[in-house]
């Protein structure tokens, strides 16, 4: 249940456009609410807040791609915070996460969009767990990077392997139909 509290707070956090007095005044009345009305009525502390912080950067950051390792040093400041925005003290934390992201969302762009614009080998000896989440965010840019040409050709191959499938039970006039495996591609 206090996973399902999280989640609204979060979509709260990430639903905020008007004018910073206009948020502060939302989201202590988010915090009041949840505090008096929630039936569970949660207890709004540090161990909220780090409950707060954890899963608004796994909403924006879950293959751990985007945000460096660096990035979440910067924004721990703020993990124990939250629960103070709640109280009413300014809101750091939103603004903060929301302009590092965007910076670092527009780099991940031009990293994919570069390793995309050449074509994907699978002649490398890479080792790809799809099902698996990154334990850690990348340590710098380079091993940003080769998440990103990890993930891609992941993609790819998914397709390519659905492809192969819908060639093996494609008729004369089907997309697949006749096609090699380096056209599919």
């Amino acid at each position: 249940m206090k996973k399902g509290i999280i989640t609204i707070v979060c979509l709260i956090l990430l639903s905020f456009t008007g004018p910073p007095d206009d948020q502060q005044r939302i989201l202590t009345q988010v915090g009041t609410m949840l505090e008096q009305r929630h039936y569970l009525q949660p207890v709004i502390n540090d161990h909220f807040s780090e409950g707060i912080w954890e899963a608004h950067l796994h909403t924006l950051d879950n293959r751990k791609n985007i945000f460096l390792e660096e990035d979440i040093l910067l924004l721990g400041a703020y993990k124990l915070s939250l629960d103070n925005e709640l109280h009413g003290d300014s809101i750091k934390f939103f603004p903060a996460v929301t302009s590092l992201y965007a910076k670092r969302y527009n780099e991940a762009a031009v990293i994919y969009r570069r390793l995309l614009s050449r074509p994907i080998t699978f002649n490398d000896k890479d080792s790809i767990f799809p099902d698996q989440e990154p334990v850690e965010f990348p340590r710098n840019e380079a091993v940003r990077e080769q998440r990103w040409n990890n993930y891609l050709k992941q993609i790819v191959l998914d397709k390519l392997t659905a492809l192969q499938e819908q060639r093996a039970q494609s008729k004369t006039g089907d997309a697949t139909h006749g096609k090699t495996d380096k056209q599919l591609e």
